[in-house]
């Protein structure tokens, strides 16, 4: 085997974030098994099921970083010059036919997912996804905000789609009071789209070269630095509030407030920095900065579901 060409292909498709996508998908199927032997059933999505789900979505976030690479190739000349100049790059055409390959491989997994669960609907699903994730690449991420908050919501539904096979049993548990597996899913969920969305507004800040050679017309270019940094930074501390709020009040008695606390600290004052930012690797920073606490946050999210005391007394 070609190693440095798998090492080529791995960093194309982002293979650190389809770990923790998958390891992510993992725990919360670990979540809602629990929860459904603590119910009395078993769960109805199997492992079967389960497995080509997961391949069906890891699927399309590869293919949305290969079309990502692919449709920002000029703008990437500009913004990231190392990655774009290096020699051991596949071609486009190879890219493009292994971007071909990975939707119809999802498309399998998904027909292995619906015939496993009789949720036929998820088929159309993994298309209407498929081609958002296309459209979003060459139509939709010159649309200020558009394209932000389009990415922002297709990571928070993830968690989301595990539900929509289990959801009888839950929805008859929560109404009997015996399960908050619903409200900390929907937690995971608007985390992760405000999470997201902090992020990809900081990453248009961060390309304003490259998106401006271009011609796309991301948020700060069309209404300037200084107003796109307010509204991302109002982002951010909107998201802040959303966690202090959970600490506050647990509403699903995760009784880990203070962890809540530490990374609402940390997100306002990311906020706060990123108004004094005016340089390209301030931004950077500020995106990796963000990038690694909410995967740190996500994670303890994760494990206090699989902690949580309902769901094993």
């Amino acid at each position: 085997m070609n190693w440095p060409r798998f090492r080529t292909w791995l960093h194309l498709v982002r293979w650190q974030n389809l770990t923790m996508a998958a390891a992510c998908l993992l725990i919360f199927r670990t979540i809602l098994l629990l929860g459904a032997q603590r119910n009395g059933g078993e769960l109805i999505l199997g492992q079967l099921g389960f497995l080509a789900l997961t391949l069906a979505l890891i699927c399309l976030m590869a293919i949305g970083y290969l079309h990502n690479d692919l449709d920002d190739e000029e703008t990437d000349r500009i913004n990231r010059p190392h990655d774009r100049l290096r020699p051991d790059l596949p071609p486009t055409a190879e890219i493009r036919r292994s971007a071909h390959g990975l939707a119809l491989l999802g498309a399998f997994s998904s027909l292995v997912a619906a015939w496993d669960t009789g949720l036929w609907p998820w088929l159309p699903a993994y298309s209407a996804v498929y081609f958002l994730l296309v459209a979003y690449t060459r139509h939709l991420k010159p649309l200020a905000m558009v394209a932000n908050m389009t990415i922002a919501l297709l990571i928070a539904l993830v968690p989301l789609m595990l539900l929509i096979p289990e959801w009888p049993w839950i929805s008859l548990a929560a109404s009997n009071g015996r399960s908050p597996i619903f409200g900390i899913f929907l937690m995971f969920a608007v985390f992760a789209f405000f999470g997201n969305l902090f992020r990809e507004l900081v990453k248009d800040l961060e390309d304003i070269p490259g998106d401006s050679a271009a011609g796309i017309r991301t948020l700060p270019l069309r209404i300037g630095l200084f107003p796109a940094k307010a509204i991302t930074a109002m982002a951010g501390l909107a998201f802040a509030a959303l966690l202090l709020w959970v600490a506050l009040y647990d509403p699903w008695h995760l009784d880990a407030g203070y962890a809540f606390v530490a990374m609402a600290v940390v997100q306002i004052i990311l906020s706060i920095v990123l108004l004094k930012t005016r340089k390209k690797e301030g931004f950077r920073f500020i995106s990796q900065a963000a990038k690694g606490y909410q995967a740190a946050g996500l994670l303890l999210a994760l494990s206090l579901g699989l902690a949580h005391p309902i769901i094993h007394s």
